[in-house]
C-alpha cells in the first residue's frame, strides 16, 4: 500500500522591527533591540493578530489552528523577525505570510502615529497653559501698574514663564522637525 503525503510548502518573510516611541508616561527602559523582536515575534503569533488575518482571506480556520502553521522567531543581536508560514498550498502559505508581517507592520505603525500625536499635543497643551499663565501675568502686571505696586514679583514670574514658553515652543519646533524628517526618510 502507498501512502502519499502532502506535500508542505513555508513562505518566509522578515520583518524589521525597530522599537518606536514609548509613551512619555511611561517610567519602563525603553526595550533592548532582542526585547522589541521578541516582543515582535510574540505578538505576529497571538490569537488577535491571527483573528485579524483569518478574517481578512476568509481562510476558515480557528487561531490554534493558524498558529500551528506560523513561527515568528526573532534574529539573535539584529532587529529582524522572521516569520514563517507553512501551508499545503505555497500560494495561500504566501498570502498568509504576507498578509500577517504586512497587519503587523500597520498596527505597529497605528500605535507610534498614535503616540506621537499625544505627545505633540501634549507638548501644545503645555505650550497653551503657559501662555494662559503669561496672559494672567501680564494681567496682574498692569493691576499692578495701576496701584503703583512693586511690579518686581510679577516681573519675575513673568520672566520665568516666558522663557518657559520659549523653550516650550522651542522643543515643540523641534518635534515637528523630527516628525517630518522621519516622513522623509
Amino acid at each position: 500500500v502507498a501512502r502519499h503525503s502532502t506535500p508542505i510548502y513555508q513562505a518566509q518573510a522578515s520583518v524589521l522591527v525597530i522599537a518606536g516611541p514609548q509613551p512619555s508616561n511611561n517610567s519602563a527602559l525603553p526595550l533592548s533591540p532582542d526585547q522589541a523582536t521578541a516582543t515582535a515575534a510574540a505578538l505576529m503569533t497571538e490569537p488577535p493578530m491571527l483573528q485579524q488575518v483569518i478574517t481578512e482571506l476568509y481562510l476558515g480556520v480557528t487561531t490554534d489552528q493558524l498558529a500551528k502553521q506560523v513561527t515568528a522567531t526573532p534574529q539573535t543581536s539584529t532587529e529582524l523577525v522572521d516569520v514563517a508560514v507553512q501551508d499545503p498550498s505555497p500560494a495561500r502559505a504566501a498570502l498568509i505570510d504576507n498578509t500577517l508581517t504586512s497587519d503587523y507592520v500597520a498596527a505597529v505603525t497605528q500605535q507610534n502615529q498614535q503616540r506621537i500625536n499625544q505627545a505633540g499635543a501634549a507638548l501644545q497643551q503645555q505650550i497653551t497653559d503657559q501662555r494662559n499663565t503669561l496672559a494672567t501675568e501680564e494681567s496682574q502686571l498692569a493691576t499692578a501698574d495701576r496701584k503703583h505696586a512693586d511690579p518686581s514679583g510679577i516681573t519675575a514670574e513673568i520672566n520665568a514663564t516666558s522663557a518657559l514658553l520659549s523653550q516650550l515652543t522651542g522643543n515643540y519646533t523641534t518635534f515637528l522637525s523630527t516628525q517630518a524628517q522621519n516622513l522623509v526618510t
